[in-house]
């Protein structure tokens, strides 16, 4: 029988700004965190410096420790020609070149590139980050410094710094319109190298979001295997139980059918107030379960009757004490 999947929680998008030893950041993430996996992103223009880049090779292979806890190779790039911010997960270190994709003037202070390691790749713009990404089995991740979605695999709906909720999930949402499968997943940004850091910040920061995924065991190749499914939800924080099924195919999936039935099944950290089921982004059916442990059903028609395109649904949960979270959507299609 194939494995049942089950949740681990991690971090995608946590900054090793600070001058503590890199080693330090997934020592938080695994010890004072408690997380299951995280990535911890230097910008690319540090990350190509030869010392930095065996320093990130070393402490990824060490923290790479199946069953227990698992680090992700990542990187973050500004990318030409509008400097959006994208990152790259890299599923191995075997044969990974620094990588350098960077409109920001850092990048090119002749003081810094002077250190590059020789094996670095440099990229024009996006699309050559993209190129080189899928060379290496990679996946790439937006977030709200990326200024348009063009052919990421995963989409940071939320972070702890300021962004506006409403704006980023319409983005998300135009996205998904134009035919991107996007997961969807939260994180911190933190700049504390704290992966999932709920402490303040400089500056008005909010508590960090986290990413659930449902994966078929806690390794590097199964958590990119669930990724690349899009096996992922985002929360405001809360490690609040979710499982969205269409059909009874987990999150990320395409569903072929006349019928649809949707089921969504939470356990939250505090009472769950509301569950807004959305098609194509706009609330098709609301519940309001007012508990802690909820399940709430519905069936749609085939969409024989709605107009051509694009036709997804995903899950939105609010908790009683602010708390929410977001599933990665369901695509809908009719039966052939």
């Amino acid at each position: 029988m194939p494995a049942q999947p089950q949740l681990f929680w991690g971090e995608l998008h946590g900054m090793a700004f600070n001058q503590r030893p890199y080693r330090e950041y997934f020592e938080w993430a695994k010890e004072v965190a408690c997380l299951d996996f995280a990535a911890g992103e230097y910008f690319s223009y540090n990350a190509c410096v030869q010392e930095t880049w065996d320093t990130l090779i070393e402490v990824w292979d060490a923290f790479e420790q199946p069953g227990t806890f698992i680090s992700l190779p990542a990187v973050e790039y500004g990318t030409p020609p509008d400097t959006s911010h994208r990152i790259a997960f890299y599923p191995s270190t075997r044969g990974l070149p620094p990588i350098l994709c960077e409109e920001r003037q850092a990048a090119h202070d002749p003081n810094l590139t002077a250190r590059y390691s020789p094996e670095t790749i440099v990229c024009a713009d996006y699309r050559a980050l993209y190129a080189l990404v899928r060379q290496h089995n990679g996946l790439l991740h937006g977030h709200f410094h990326t200024q348009f979605y063009a052919g990421e695999d995963l989409a940071e709906i939320y972070q702890k710094q300021p962004s506006d909720l409403v704006a980023e999930e319409q983005k998300i949402n135009r996205a998904l319109q134009s035919g991107l499968k996007l997961g969807i997943v939260g994180g911190s940004d933190t700049h504390d190298s704290r992966p999932t850091n709920p402490f303040p910040e400089p500056g008005p920061v909010r508590p960090a979001g986290i990413t659930g995924v449902w994966a078929d065991r806690l390794d590097r190749p199964a958590l990119f295997a669930a990724l690349r499914q899009r096996r992922c939800y985002a929360t405001t924080g809360a490690r609040m139980i979710v499982d969205f099924l269409v059909n009874e195919q987990l999150m990320g999936a395409t569903v072929r059918a006349d019928r649809y039935r949707l089921r969504v099944e939470a356990l939250g950290t505090a009472d769950i107030s509301r569950i807004e089921l959305l098609e194509n982004g706009v609330v098709r059916r609301t519940f309001a379960p007012c508990r802690q442990h909820a399940i709430v059903e519905d069936e749609w028609s085939a969409l024989a009757n709605q107009p051509p395109g694009i036709h997804y649904c995903y899950a939105r949960l609010f908790q009683a004490d602010g708390e929410r979270a977001w599933t990665s959507p369901i695509w809908l299609a009719a039966s052939p």
